[in-house]
C-alpha cells in the first residue's frame, strides 16, 4: 500500500475541504502535497499545513518548483505553516 487519504468536509456542496494523509515514503508526500496545494494557491486560495519544519521547507521547494509565488501567499496570509511539534505540546 503505498497511501491511504481521507477527504473530510461539513458541507458536500461547500469548495473547501480538508485532507488527511498517510503517507510510506518522503517523495510521495512531497509530491501529493504539491500537486493538492500548487493549483490552489495558485488560483488565489489559501493552505493551512501542519508538518515538521523538515516538511515544510520539503513542501515549499516544491511549491516553488511548481511556480507557486509562496513569498507572495504568505504575505497576503494564505499560506500557513504551523510546526507540529509545537502544536502537540
Amino acid at each position: 500500500m503505498e497511501r491511504a487519504s481521507l477527504g473530510l468536509s461539513t458541507d458536500p456542496g461547500h469548495r473547501h475541504g480538508h485532507v488527511v494523509e498517510f503517507y510510506e515514503t518522503e517523495v510521495f508526500l512531497v509530491d501529493t502535497v504539491c500537486r493538492v496545494l500548487a493549483p490552489a494557491l495558485r488560483a488565489g486560495d489559501a493552505a493551512v499545513i501542519i508538518a515538521t519544519p523538515a516538511h515544510g521547507m520539503r513542501f515549499e521547494a516544491a511549491l516553488t518548483d511548481a511556480g507557486v509565488d509562496v513569498g507572495a501567499a504568505r504575505r497576503e496570509g494564505r499560506y500557513l505553516v504551523f510546526d507540529a511539534a509545537v502544536l502537540e505540546k
